[in-house]
């Protein structure tokens, strides 16, 4: 903290808040005897988190003072080798050879605070057309190498698409409709509340990340269809009775512009704007920032940008 320039009566402070500090463990109406807290923050404390990231920052900084220059992925410009946030980090780099390095490095740093990584919960990901899929090793232990992971809710693919994150949410909410088949059956609860539950517990699970989803005709349309089969579900509404959209849509009162797809699209449009405030931010940097390499050949792929701004050009 000292180092990044905390008063240093702050930090006093801080090391007599920890310093000789002491629990025990009680069971019914007896007590262990005392021991010492060697490690860790105080759980509950609004300071905890910033402690943490204060050390994961100075882990990151001493990472970095020891690697080459541009080492990672250059967007816009700038080298972008590590994303974080709390405990999760992902490490980029343009090579096997240059993954390797960031990762020594990161678990000798690590290991300074006794931070591990755990190497059983760690997975490596080649985003290349090249048939080199060798696993990176760190330290003797290979890292597995997968083709997708899921990272802080949202499932990653080596294709950089969105289609199988945008059905693996849809799934979810549709699961989770099913089990509220009681509330929707319930005839004390109003069509009302029904709709504030379904806004609050479905839609908020399958629209989970999705300001970063780049959306095609085809993701619109299946969103678009889960809303509705959600709604009839609400209403208890069987295929066998021939009810359309339209009249579906009429009984909950909830037209199509105001729908979970136009719901997503808003929040998108709201995202950009909050990211427009801090243009030297990453994700601007990432958003609107060029790629170093070439392309593949065929028709450009629909950027999120291009979806954002409604270009119809791009597919």
């Amino acid at each position: 903290m000292l180092d990044f320039g905390a008063p240093k009566h702050l930090v006093w402070l801080l090391k007599s808040l920890y310093d000789n500090s002491y629990g025990m463990i009680r069971v019914d109406q007896q007590h262990t005897d005392k021991f010492r807290f060697e490690r860790g923050v105080r759980q509950g404390c609004p300071l905890s988190p910033l402690l943490f990231l204060t050390c994961g920052e100075d882990i990151m900084r001493s990472v970095e003072a020891e690697l080459p220059d541009r080492t990672g992925a250059i967007v816009g410009g700038r080298a972008l080798w590590n994303l974080r946030y709390a405990d999760d980090t992902a490490l980029l780099a343009r090579s096997r050879t240059q993954l390797e390095q960031e990762a020594q490095l990161l678990k000798k740093h690590s290991e300074r605070f006794e931070l591990q990584i755990n190497s059983s919960k760690t997975v490596a990901m080649a985003i290349s057309e090249q048939d080199d899929r060798q696993s990176p090793v760190i330290e003797g232990a290979t890292i597995k190498s997968v083709q997708k992971f899921k990272y802080l809710g949202s499932l990653v693919t080596a294709e950089g698409k969105c289609e199988l994150d945008i059905r693996a949410r849809l799934a979810m909410a549709r699961n989770a409709t099913l089990q509220l088949v009681e509330v929707w059956r319930s005839k004390e609860i109003s069509l009302h509340l029904k709709k504030r539950l379904m806004k609050s517990l479905i839609w908020s699970i399958a629209s989970y990340g999705s300001e970063s989803w780049t959306l095609k005709k085809a993701d619109e349309r299946r969103i678009c269809a889960f809303e509705l089969w959600a709604w009839r579900r609400l209403l208890r509404i069987s295929w066998r009775q021939r009810k359309t959209n339209e009249w579906v849509r009429e009984i909950v009162r909830v037209p199509e512009s105001e729908g979970l797809l136009q719901t997503i699209k808003r929040r998108k449009q709201q995202k950009y704007g909050h990211w427009k405030r801090r243009p030297d931010s990453v994700v601007m940097m990432t958003t609107e920032g060029e790629v170093e390499g070439r392309a593949r050949r065929g028709r450009r792929r629909k950027a999120w940008i291009d979806d954002l701004r409604g270009t119809p050009t791009a597919r």
